[in-house]
């Protein structure tokens, strides 16, 4: 686990992350914990990407992603947390047994009123041994 307190710029914070193996060599979990630092105006959208190249060149050195429309599985939009509140969010990625994957890449997004997505800060977690 790690403590990154990365400040994404949007009245939100990554307070922590972890990435670790799952019960099998073929899947990577991800656990983050947001923060609200203050009230959110947007909904914001949750993207994991794991990528082949730190930061990605192009769409296709990421390799699997697990995006939600909000975190917690899609079912806590961000604009209903209270300042100060910290919300744990789990995402599970599929690595291919041909995959050289050398990070995930997590951050969050909003899409504007002419449909440009808005990102925020990543934070990069290196593959784990």
């Amino acid at each position: 686990s790690s403590d990154t307190n990365l400040d994404l710029g949007n009245g939100l914070a990554d307070r922590s992350a972890t990435l670790s193996w799952g019960d099998t060599s073929d899947r990577l979990l991800l656990t983050v914990y947001w923060e609200a630092v203050q009230p959110v105006e947007h909904d914001y959208s949750v993207a994991v990407h794991l990528v082949a190249h730190d930061p990605p060149r192009g769409g296709e050195d990421v390799l699997a992603q697990s995006d939600s429309v909000h975190p917690v599985m899609g079912w806590y939009p961000t604009s209903q947390w209270e300042a100060g509140e910290v919300v744990r969010d789990d995402h599970l990625l599929n690595v291919s047994s041909d995959a050289t994957p050398v990070a995930v890449r997590v951050g969050m997004y909003w899409v504007d009123g002419s449909g440009a997505f808005v990102n925020t800060e990543w934070l990069s977690l290196p593959i784990p041994k």
